[in-house]
């Protein structure tokens, strides 16, 4: 295994572990909306990720040579989407989404990032186009039912995913101009001023005294600790630092396992249960997602003739 490979090896265990950590989280911000408002818990989250990784920083200071350092305004646009990713989500979980579903929701980034790329000018193949199709069904079965549509919740959910597309796109175009640590700072800093200005202006807290006491309470400090230490201050700079050495296709079908953590986190902690039509449409997007970023041409060279093939279609 030469050096580009173990440096991209690094990168995917990175990645997935970061994903366990955010599927697990779901549990703690599904938690975290019961015990205060979804975007007083934003804010709590966001303030614990800055100072977590702001420690860091200080601690682990980064001294790499960079020919040009776009930290600050990459964490500045990072921050500013990871503040309506973050929202979003904890909006729509906090109308009724389930930990399970929501995860599986989050993971159809993997689609809306080749899409995202359409719009740039990127081409995409019959292949992609399939797998969106293929989405669409999944959701359709995961988040309709015989009476209504798509939930307020859903679409809340959806749009978090186009955020997250976003911010995979946005730290890809900074990747080598970044420091991670730095740029996660800023990121969470830049989050959590817009958290505080949502706050005052939709949740309007009584007074600084009881915000304080609401923060205070046991249960309220564990999900904070572990959506905003684990889930925002570690998980999110390991997905930076993945990022150096990965490109956005092979970040975004790793991202999706993240709803696999959720929904088995989901199940084992909120005793969460889905339909048989739920289920159905969490498998089509989780084959969807891992089928859009598999390698076709390579498959299809281990069969007998492809080669010919691949020649008479030249």
């Amino acid at each position: 295994m030469n050096r580009k490979e173990t440096k991209q090896l690094r990168g995917v265990i990175m990645l997935v572990a970061a994903t366990m950590i955010w599927g697990t989280s779901f549990v703690f911000q599904s938690r975290g909306n019961e015990l205060t408002g979804p975007l007083t818990f934003n804010l709590l989250r966001c303030l614990t990720a800055a100072v977590s990784t702001g420690l860091m920083l200080k601690i682990y200071p980064d001294h790499t040579v960079l020919k040009k350092d776009h930290s600050v305004i990459a964490g500045i646009i990072s921050g500013t989407i990871t503040f309506f990713m973050t929202t979003l989500l904890q909006l729509g979980m906090a109308m009724g989404s389930p930990v399970g579903k929501a995860g599986f929701l989050v993971s159809t980034t993997v689609i809306i990032v080749p899409v995202l790329g359409v719009l740039a000018g990127r081409k995409q193949s019959a292949k992609t186009w399939a797998a969106v199709a293929v989405t669409a069904a999944g959701m359709y079965l995961l988040c309709s039912s015989d009476s209504s549509g798509f939930a307020f919740s859903d679409i809340l959910i959806l749009l978090s995913a186009l955020a997250s597309a976003l911010q995979i796109l946005a730290l890809n175009h900074y990747r080598d101009s970044i420091r991670s640590v730095r740029v996660s700072f800023l990121q969470f800093l830049t989050a959590a001023v817009l958290s505080l200005i949502s706050v005052i202006l939709f949740e309007r807290p009584v007074s600084i005294g009881s915000f304080v006491l609401t923060a205070l309470q046991p249960a309220v400090i564990l999900a904070v600790l572990y959506a905003g230490v684990l889930a925002s201050g570690l998980a999110y700079n390991l997905q930076i630092e993945s990022q150096k050495v990965l490109d956005p296709a092979a970040v975004s079908v790793l991202l999706c396992f993240e709803s696999v953590f959720s929904a088995l986190a989901g199940f084992l902690f909120l005793h969460e249960l889905l339909s048989v039509r739920e289920l159905s449409g969490c498998v089509l997007i989780f084959l969807a997602a891992v089928l859009s970023q598999l390698p076709a041409e390579k498959l299809l060279a281990r069969f007998p003739g492809s080669h010919r093939m691949q020649m008479k279609a030249r």
